[in-house]
């Protein structure tokens, strides 16, 4: 619950914040009252919480009740541990492990053929350095956008995201300086 101290504490910071927003977006202009008012609210609120916190108050002891039962009674033997514990458990019987090897089914082979496959025989595919550096080629002196580099290796089915594109274009044009220097298309 706020209690009517807290809420004009709070209407104060409120009225000051926006009094400093007005201020400095130019809906009002300053003057010495209202730029004293807003100057003071901070003090004033931290002055207010602790008054409110009872800062500088003496603390509060409170007293420990007696208690109410005598625990000074010395007829009363110490606590024992009951030493009747239930009997362990047995471990569980072990079989021997038989050291006879157990014969297996024969293995199956597996037949190959004599013949090379067919994908060997094919050639192997360009890789997309090399299909970007044919590309510098078939442009004629220009360096090839993204666009056409997308499109290229797209052709060839390889990966031909932006990225991949610019990093392939900057590793060709590393490998050989000169490609750099080229005009964009």
């Amino acid at each position: 619950m706020i209690t009517t101290k807290a809420a004009a504490a709070l209407a104060m910071m409120g009225g000051a914040q926006v009094a400093a927003h007005l201020l400095s977006t130019g809906h009002i202009g300053p003057s010495v009252i209202l730029v004293a008012a807003v100057s003071l609210v901070a003090p004033v609120v931290i002055w207010r919480v602790h008054a409110l916190a009872g800062v500088g108050k003496a603390p509060v002891v409170q007293k420990t009740p007696k208690p109410a039962v005598n625990v000074t009674r010395a007829s009363t033997p110490a606590w024992k541990p009951d030493t009747k514990w239930p009997p362990a458990l047995q471990p569980p019987a072990v079989r021997a492990v038989s050291t006879a090897l157990v014969p297996r089914p024969d293995a199956v082979k597996a037949r190959v053929s004599p013949e090379p496959e067919e994908a060997d025989k094919s050639p192997p595919k360009p890789s997309a350095d090399q299909i970007v550096r044919a590309l510098y080629d078939q442009l004629g002196g220009r360096r090839p956008g993204t666009t056409h580099i997308r499109d290229v290796l797209k052709a060839h089915g390889l990966p031909c995201s932006d990225g991949t594109c610019r990093s392939i274009r900057q590793r060709v044009a590393t490998k050989e300086l000169t490609l750099k220097a080229l005009p964009s298309t």
